[in-house]
């Protein structure tokens, strides 16, 4: 967990399931985020709060419809953190082993 300056937590699983859901859509309506996120909905709702605060995520309506959709800033972000996440796999796999 990652722990933000409001004291609440930040699960690195949950914002990868996140990364990767942004990443694969160019825009995605919040609920298909949800559940992407396989999480319930007050700690998604802090999730993506704290990325729409920091300036990751932008929310556009396009005819209606509500579209979530990476800044510049959040694809910087979100692929280190992808990157930091794949590592810790790795090498959690190796020390398993050992």
């Amino acid at each position: 967990m990652i722990n933000v300056t409001n004291g609440s937590k930040i699960g690195m699983e949950i914002m990868v399931r996140l990364a990767n859901a942004l990443f694969t859509h160019h825009s995605i309506k919040k609920i298909h985020l949800y559940f992407y996120s396989r999480t319930n909905w007050h700690s998604f709702e802090r999730h993506m709060d704290l990325l729409i605060k920091n300036g990751h995520v932008e929310c556009k309506t396009i005819e209606k419809d509500e579209g979530y959709f990476l800044t510049e800033s959040g694809r910087e972000v979100l692929e280190h953190l992808l990157k930091f996440h794949e590592k810790i796999r790795k090498n959690s796999s190796v020390i398993q082993v050992l």
